[in-house]
């Protein structure tokens, strides 16, 4: 008997208007666009397996949580409780902080920064500064007091009120103490206080 040849099977071809639809309108499906089967294997169900190696890398880039501020119950609370890092730079010969953004609100946190500033420009502004950057006029919280490292207690919220009596800083590999310390304007010697008051007595007489 002869030899039969096997028909081949149709092709499904795109219609070559729905093709210069699709090109010269992107973002925006076409109602003549063929979908086409998809072959091989499906990964998609895999998709939310994290490999350990990328939990290991992404845990080795976040830097070390150096302190943890809480307490704070003002209006900038929010900004300010959270987890802080040390960075490199310093200021005024004293560590500088920045908050590490929460994983659930990633924006928040990458202007806030705790820093020391000494008494060049008064004895009254010496201390410890959370505002959005180092030196800025904009401040949210203030610690009077010469400490070499944020204190736990004494924190103003804002900087111009009465001492919080909740806020409070712990360093990491500390505890808060039980109770809040005395108030911060003890540890200012009032000799430094006569000596920065003297040329204004001086100016008024």
């Amino acid at each position: 008997p002869a030899a039969v040849e096997p028909t081949p099977l149709p092709i499904p071809t795109v219609q070559a208007s729905a093709a210069i639809s699709s090109a010269s309108s992107p973002g925006k499906a076409s109602a003549t666009a063929v979908s086409r089967p998809t072959r091989g294997v499906d990964y998609s169900r895999w998709d939310h397996i994290v490999d350990s190696d990328d939990e290991e890398e992404a845990a080795a880039k976040k830097p070390a949580v150096a302190l943890v501020v809480q307490g704070f119950t003002g209006r900038e609370a929010k900004q300010l409780n959270g987890e802080y890092a040390r960075i490199p730079e310093t200021n005024h010969g004293c560590s500088v902080f920045v908050r590490l953004a929460p994983q659930s609100q990633p924006t928040m946190g990458a202007d806030v920064c705790l820093y020391f500033w000494d008494q060049r420009d008064g004895i009254h502004y010496c201390g410890w500064w959370f505002g959005p950057r180092v030196g800025s006029n904009t401040v949210y919280a203030f610690n009077l007091g010469s400490a070499s490292e944020p204190p736990c207690f004494g924190w103003r919220e804002p900087w111009y009120h009465d001492v919080s009596p909740t806020a409070n800083v712990v360093l990491t590999g500390s505890s808060a103490p039980a109770k809040m310390v005395p108030p911060v304007e003890a540890a200012v010697s009032f000799v430094a206080v006569q000596e920065a008051l003297d040329p204004t007595i001086t100016q008024l007489q």
